[in-house]
């Protein structure tokens, strides 16, 4: 990247630098839906299951 600029009607040439730009990788929603929705589950079973216990 090259800058150029004026001061006092005098042109100023900066330094040249280098910008580097990391792009991520997007997040995976389907797999983070799924592990959600099996967590879920599990403690909607266990729920299920105590109550079911306590009954007898």
């Amino acid at each position: 990247m090259n800058t150029k600029s004026l001061s006092d009607e005098q042109p100023i040439t900066g330094e040249t630098k280098t910008i580097n730009v990391e792009i991520k990788p997007k997040t995976n929603l389907l797999g983070i839906s799924i592990i959600i929705l099996l967590i879920l589950g599990l403690v909607g079973g266990m729920v299920v299951f105590g109550i079911r216990l306590s009954r007898r």
